[in-house]
């Protein structure tokens, strides 16, 4: 069963060929130099900003317009892992399908997340959106819950199952801050500063005499 996990890039109904690679960077030497502009019109800096293994959640007819072969071949050049997307133009369908580039097509998955989500496939045709709801960076895993499930998921993902990209992983101060924001962390800083400021009002009232 195939089963991965990435981070979502969002983007709307039809996404044509144009998006993907415009036709003044078609001249270029090779995909990798043209994959740079890959959605230029539409966002500059998304190319740059997508990592390995990360997904594309589009809606409506992606991939419409010309036939260009190089569009699903710039994707997959991405590092993208896969395209989920409401439906696909036909030709690029077939253009991802000799390229290897995986496509899944899905009506209700665009509406419901949101992008930077993390999100999980498991296999066939099913795609289950999991929310990162908490960032445990003491312990270098994310907590998730599922958009179907009333409760957070039972096994947290670590940082090293997923494919993508974690930034700023210091576990010591992460872990000093989760303390802070618990609650028994805040009964604990309300303390402090009362202690504190007990001590500022003898320290006062000794230096005056």
């Amino acid at each position: 069963m195939t089963q991965f996990t990435g981070k979502v890039w969002l983007l709307g109904d039809d996404i044509d060929t144009d998006i993907i690679i415009p036709t003044e960077y078609l001249a270029l030497p090779g995909v990798e130099d043209m994959k740079k502009y890959a959605f230029s019109p539409l966002r500059q800096e998304l190319a740059g900003e997508i990592k390995e293994g990360d997904i594309i959640v589009a809606g409506k007819n992606f991939g419409c317009g010309s036939s260009r072969e190089q569009a699903p071949e710039i994707i997959k050049h991405l590092g993208v892992r896969c395209v989920i997307a409401k439906s696909f133009a036909r030709i690029f369908f077939r253009n991802a399908i000799n390229n290897g580039l995986l496509l899944i097509e899905n009506q209700e998955l665009r509406d419901h997340v949101a992008e930077g989500d993390v999100i999980a496939f498991h296999g066939g045709s099913s795609v289950i959106a999991h929310r990162v709801v908490k960032n445990r960076v003491g312990e270098g895993e994310f907590i998730t819950k599922g958009d179907a499930n009333e409760e957070n998921d039972m096994n947290p993902v670590g940082y090293n199952e997923l494919i993508g990209r974690v930034c700023l992983h210091y576990p010591v101060v992460g872990a000093f801050l989760e303390v802070c924001t618990s609650n028994v962390g805040k009964v604990y800083l309300i303390c402090f500063a009362a202690c504190g400021a007990m001590l500022n009002m003898l320290a006062g009232r000794l230096r005056n005499r």
